[in-house]
């Protein structure tokens, strides 16, 4: 379902008189709380998982010779919510790739930017996430190397008609259930809202199982 349609089907399972919206632009009134709730619901399940794979995408950028740290905008990224940290590639061509190794700032600091270390150059070989959400890395780049990795993009936003979900449609109920959730809780319907937490933890139950990463188990124990 596209972003109108989610309105409508909202509309019909809340019961509200009438007919529509036809659009979510420029609405007033009751309608108008249609278009908020889905877009408030919409929001709401993208904040529950800070690593939905749905919000997962790919990133590459060049060093700059002579320069550790590199911010979000600086690698041309507006849309950054975490990096994904163990995912960090380096290489001058793709014969010569290798994976960075990822320290938290709390112990880079004290490792990496300590005395001589400090103006180490070479072929980086360790990175961390400053606090600003920079990208620090050790040693400081000697030439011009290809960083290649994943992060986690800030929630979606649907503005316009026909704007879609980025999950895929057989979980679009989980928004038009949540959203009836809201509005039930505004309406104070104990019964509207029960029945659609229900089904949203239902839907919700398999969006989780589909877009959250797997479970995995490490090797016994000797």
């Amino acid at each position: 379902m596209n972003f109108l349609q989610l309105c409508q089907r909202l509309r019909s399972e809340a019961g509200i008189p009438g007919d529509g919206p036809t659009t979510v632009v420029s609405q007033t009134g009751q309608l108008l709380r249609v278009v908020q709730w889905i877009e408030e619901a919409y929001e709401s399940i993208q904040s529950l998982h800070a690593n939905w794979q749905f919000l997962q995408t790919s990133f590459s950028f060049s060093t700059i010779a002579g320069q550790a740290e590199y911010t979000p905008t600086g690698v041309s990224l507006t849309d950054l919510l975490n990096w994904k940290v163990d995912d960090f590639r380096v290489y001058l061509n793709a014969s010569d790739e290798n994976y960075l190794i990822y320290e938290p700032w709390e112990t880079f600091r004290p490792n990496y930017q300590f005395g001589a270390l400090r103006s180490q150059s070479a072929r980086p070989t360790v990175f961390t996430v400053k606090p600003n959400k920079s990208l620090f890395f050790w040693a400081i780049p000697d030439t011009v190397y290809t960083i290649d990795g994943q992060y986690f993009k800030t929630p979606d936003v649907l503005s316009g008609d026909i704007d879609s979900p980025l999950f895929d449609a057989p979980f679009h109920m989980a928004i038009v259930w949540r959203a009836l959730m809201l509005y039930a809780g505004a309406l104070g319907a104990p019964d509207a809202y029960s029945h659609a937490r229900h089904e949203y933890r239902k839907v919700m139950f398999k969006l989780e199982f589909d877009q959250l990463p797997k479970m995995t188990f490490g090797a016994p124990l000797a």
